[in-house]
């Protein structure tokens, strides 16, 4: 997961922002593994989803289909 958003190279350390930040991380990476398009990494899918807006909003609607 460090790999994935180098949360090594963070400079959030005020308050709770880091841990924060953490969940967020977290959820965005469980979101994407859950993602059954078969493009590789986690890595990819990320970046995909930061060009594609449909591929990201196919990745954000496996939540509101699971509720």
């Amino acid at each position: 997961m460090e790999m994935t958003f180098r949360e090594d190279e963070s400079r959030i350390q005020k308050d709770y922002g880091a841990e924060n930040f953490s969940w967020l991380r977290r959820l965005a990476i469980s979101l994407l593994k859950n993602n059954e398009t078969r493009n590789g990494s986690i890595r990819n899918k990320r970046l995909r989803a930061g060009y594609d807006f449909k591929f990201l909003l196919e990745v954000l609607n496996a939540v509101s289909t699971a509720i």
